[in-house]
């Protein structure tokens, strides 16, 4: 999605046909936005990942059809937002995902349930962290996709399984 495009743009040019599943995860949309145009079939499953809709947002609108699993993997949602609503059918893939959590976060909430091949590929998840944790069942696959690792962490670490997959999908190395 191109986030310069706006609300004014859709606005201004409703003639242009906009794809309402791009607007909706355009970062340029905001919750005002969306509650001053009700009259777009606005896409939930995309509204409830974009990153400029906060939690906050989720919970001040439960007039909307939020996604809950979806705003499990939305950036704004933080840790304390999935201990502080145990209520919400959070997804722990995408929370495990999602980059607001970090190896403090897994650490000290053992009672959550980490999905560990989202939580290896997740970009806040470091290689030092990987190295530091050897208790947690890190998936090789998952740690191969991870946008952190290098391939210098590659070539130093031979001993670990590496993905040739995961690592051959990988944009960092």
């Amino acid at each position: 999605c191109n986030p310069s495009i706006t609300m004014k743009d859709v606005v201004a040019n409703p003639w242009i046909g906009w794809d309402v599943e791009g607007l909706s995860e355009n970062p340029s949309i905001t919750i005002q936005d969306v509650v001053s145009h009700s009259e777009i079939p606005w896409d939930m499953w995309n509204l409830s990942r974009n990153p400029s809709i906060t939690f906050q947002d989720v919970l001040a609108h439960p007039e909307l059809d939020w996604i809950i699993g979806e705003i499990s993997l939305n950036p704004s949602v933080t840790i304390q937002d999935v201990l502080d609503h145990p209520e919400l059918d959070w997804d722990m893939e995408y929370v495990s995902i999602n980059p607001s959590i970090t190896i403090q976060n897994v650490l000290d909430h053992p009672e959550l349930e980490w999905d560990m091949r989202c939580l290896s590929q997740n970009p806040s998840i470091t290689f030092q962290n990987v190295l530091d944790h050897p208790e947690l069942e890190w998936n090789m696959w998952g740690l191969s996709h991870n946008p952190s690792i290098t391939f210098q962490d590659v070539l130093d670490h031979p001993e670990l399984e590496w993905s040739m997959w995961g690592l051959s999908l990988n944009l960092s190395i």
